[in-house]
């Protein structure tokens, strides 16, 4: 199999409809009065990482990090109902959920729901900046909950995940939700 692609650098691009990034993109070069080509738009897509430290940079303590570390978890809508009456108790505005529905994933009658990983860590108690004496040198970035930073020389893997289980066990607790690490982890043989 062969794919081909021929791409212009100055010919308009349009973003891709219901694509949420690709919004954020378009409305970023659109306030900023700049024309849709694939150089601007690869500047949009770096400035948009860079306001959340996912872009390497010396001056920015955020960016020493191992990246998002959870996926989006894809739940039943069983599941998806369920943390929303969970969520009753926080007050009446159950819609505050962030969630889409993934499209042709019906399981007989059961709908899919992607929710966002980064919302149910706020929601579990983990602000951005979070940091436990516990797991010292690892923190979650001040600027997106998902990128969990080492902030200090010799911080160790166990400190790392150690706060990302704590992490874990809390959001399934809470509502019966396992997120899935998303970088892949090697188990080390030495002591």
């Amino acid at each position: 199999t062969q794919v081909e692609f021929r791409l212009s650098k100055s010919q308009p691009i349009l973003p891709i409809p219901g694509e949420t990034t690709s919004e954020r993109v378009l409305q970023h070069l659109q306030t900023s009065g700049l024309d849709i080509t694939l150089s601007t738009i690869r500047k949009a897509v770096l400035e948009l990482r860079r306001q959340k430290s996912m872009v390497l940079c010396n001056s920015d303590p955020n960016a020493q990090s191992v990246g998002s570390f959870f996926m989006n978890p894809i739940v039943k809508e069983s599941t998806y109902d369920s943390v929303r009456q969970k969520l009753g108790g926080l007050g009446s505005d159950k819609s505050c959920l962030p969630a889409k529905r993934l499209p042709g994933s019906n399981e007989g009658d059961e709908s899919y729901f992607q929710i966002s990983a980064a919302w149910l860590i706020e929601q579990a108690g983990f602000h951005r900046g979070y940091a436990h004496k516990k797991f010292s040198g690892v923190a979650l970035s001040s600027r997106h909950c998902l990128a969990l930073i080492t902030n200090k020389s010799g911080t160790s893997a166990k400190s790392l995940l150690g706060l990302a289980e704590l992490i874990r066990n809390r959001v399934n607790d809470l509502y019966g939700i396992s997120l899935t690490p998303e970088p892949v982890i090697l188990q080390s043989h030495s002591t």
